[in-house]
């Protein structure tokens, strides 16, 4: 017989509306101790099965405890809903990347400054045995102070064993655009080569404003074979990547993922160990730079203060929306469950 664990309900007033998508909804809530949290919704679909939900929570409460990673949002509560589950989270009152980058770009210092530490994050990680599968600027917050923050663990996976042996995960998961080539085509994939793809293509766009292409794919987007045949000069907005940042991405963005980048190269290349001079165009960055957590909205009052200030849109349409995951069981997790219950 199947063990059942079930997380109890737990009251909470709802401030506003934060965002949607196919998965559910996410909320900004108070509970009753007055704190702020972003209340993830997950429904349970033909597609998203309570095992989904079991593990997305699983990982990100196993990648968060004993402190976690400044990098990692944290989940704090669950409860249960007979259509699915609602996780109760950190609230970062910065909002989602996507949303902060320029219509040219963020200045080289503020992309060296995020990259570091999404490659920070994503190190983390991947040192635990977890890889995201969904890496892109809607799915990594950025604080008020600052602090880059990988959110949304859904298409997530372990990649290990209980014998630290590496194993292969799932393709065709998470953002058609961002995805890896061999994702888009592969039904099992190596998942730290995936997650450093999406992250160099989260630089790119971080650089230039634009996406590189629609799809890795040759025979389907242009833009993407003139970059596999080192044709490719500069995006459709006319902005040019700096020659020390389109080395690194070109090293990231390679086809054969075993001839890509792996962390320890990026972390040891030139332009992610060397701080950018101050560009002449830093001013036209946003709040991104500033030093300190410090201002982060944390209770009611906090969020009324400062709601005037953050009605920031870059009338950006959103072109990443052709999700590709599709959702199995994975049978590898095993020591590393928190907890976990069966439908």
């Amino acid at each position: 017989m199947p063990s059942f664990v079930t997380y109890p309900k737990i009251n909470y007033t709802v401030i506003k509306k934060l965002g949607e998508g196919s998965y559910g909804d996410v909320s900004l809530v108070t509970l009753s101790d007055n704190q702020m949290y972003a209340m993830k919704r997950v429904k349970r679909t033909e597609r998203v099965w309570y095992k989904d939900i079991n593990m997305e929570y699983t990982i990100q409460r196993y990648l968060t405890e004993d402190g976690g990673h400044p990098n990692l949002t944290t989940i704090h509560k669950r409860s249960d809903l007979r259509d699915g589950a609602l996780f109760f989270m950190d609230y970062v009152e910065g909002g989602c990347l996507f949303d902060r980058i320029p219509e040219y770009g963020f200045s080289l210092r503020t992309c060296h400054r995020l990259f570091q530490q999404l490659i920070s994050g994503l190190s983390y990680m991947h040192e635990n045995g977890v890889v995201h599968m969904d890496i892109k600027p809607e799915n990594l917050l950025v604080s008020s102070g600052g602090t880059l923050k990988i959110a949304d663990f859904g298409s997530a996976s372990f990649f290990r064993d209980e014998c630290d042996d590496e194993e292969m995960v799932k393709g065709h998961k998470g953002t058609r655009s961002y995805a890896a080539p061999e994702v888009l085509t592969e039904d099992r994939v190596e998942g730290p080569p995936a997650d450093i793809w999406s992250s160099g293509i989260v630089l790119f766009f971080m650089a230039t404003g634009n996406q590189p292409w629609t799809e890795a794919n040759r025979l389907k987007d242009k833009e993407y074979e003139k970059w596999i045949l080192a044709k490719w000069k500069k995006c459709q907005n006319g902005v040019e990547l700096e020659p020390r940042i389109y080395d690194l991405i070109r090293r990231i963005l390679r086809a054969d993922f075993t001839e890509r980048a792996k962390l320890e190269d990026i972390k040891s290349h030139e332009w992610f160990i060397t701080f950018p001079e101050e560009d002449s165009d830093d001013s036209d960055d946003d709040d991104t730079d500033t030093e300190s957590d410090a201002t982060e909205c944390s209770t009611v009052d906090d969020v009324k203060e400062s709601e005037s200030s953050s009605q920031n849109s870059k009338g950006k349409k959103r072109e990443n929306k052709d999700y590709v995951e599709e959702k199995e069981e994975d049978s590898n997790v095993k020591k590393r469950k928190v907890e976990e219950s069966d439908d």
